[in-house]
């Protein structure tokens, strides 16, 4: 059994995961041409 504490920890460390992946996808969104350059920097085929 889990203690109160533990779940509203763990609670608060997914929604601090999840903020930071999204995070992740607008930045890339928001520069997106950016994003392209450097897929085709690193080789990546049909950008």
């Amino acid at each position: 059994m889990t203690r109160p504490v533990d779940s509203g920890v763990i609670l608060i460390a997914r929604i601090a995961l999840g903020v930071l992946f999204l995070w992740g996808g607008v930045m890339k969104l928001l520069g997106y041409a950016g994003f392209v350059g450097y897929l085709h920097s690193k080789g990546v085929p049909f950008v």
